[in-house]
């Protein structure tokens, strides 16, 4: 069967994790491999974090659309997983600035944009290492100081996968990827992701 390209869409209808909110009682043993120590929220011999936010059960629940299986090309950003299939299709398309820029949010990441294609080799780089990507699924998400945090698996097409955070604010009834500015250390930050990235390496031994 030949490759289907980012515009030779398979007809279907267009399909989004579900987004939902509820109070999630975290657990991370305290003896995982590059967490940081974070006594205050210890509890036997585990970090115990409360979040409000959602955890996907398997690879189906928290799967990110693609042009190849029909997605449209356009959400109404009501949730961050439309924003995030938006983001993912825009990488499919070859990261250009007229796709990626209307999806993040101006007031939060105009330094970032900036950055990115201020310049051709900057903008490249980007371009290369977006265009390698094959597959996205949501691991997790929660509310994290005036956004929403996002714990991503990204596939690669030779193979490998890797963890990646995503960040969203509201702005009206849009979610918008934006920029994270951390201006101190988050112990609870580190210490899911580096969960996260442990777990990851486990099941690729």
């Amino acid at each position: 069967m030949a490759a289907v390209g980012w515009n030779e869409k398979i007809l279907a209808a267009d399909s989004f994790p579900v987004f939902t909110k509820s109070q999630i009682a975290y657990t991370i043993p305290t003896n995982t491999v590059g967490c940081y120590m974070d006594p205050t929220n210890v509890v036997g011999t585990n970090y115990l974090y409360k979040l409000d936010g959602q955890v996907f059960g398997g690879s189906v629940e928290g799967h990110i659309q693609t042009f190849t299986e029909g997605f449209s090309g356009k959400t109404d950003e009501g949730t961050p997983w439309k924003t995030l299939t938006e983001l993912f299709a825009a990488y499919q398309k070859g990261s250009l600035e007229s796709d990626i820029r209307p999806i993040y949010s101006e007031k939060t990441s105009s330094d970032f944009l900036r950055k990115m294609y201020g310049d051709k080799e900057t903008e490249a780089r980007m371009q290369a290492e977006c265009s390698a990507f094959s597959s996205m699924e949501v691991l997790m998400g929660f509310d994290y100081s005036d956004g929403y945090l996002a714990i991503i698996k990204v596939g690669y097409k030779d193979g490998h996968y890797n963890i990646m955070p995503y960040y969203f604010v509201l702005e009206g009834s849009h979610y918008k990827v934006s920029q994270i500015v951390l201006r101190k250390m988050n112990p609870m930050l580190i210490n899911i992701f580096r969960f996260q990235i442990n777990e990851l390496s486990a099941v690729q031994r």
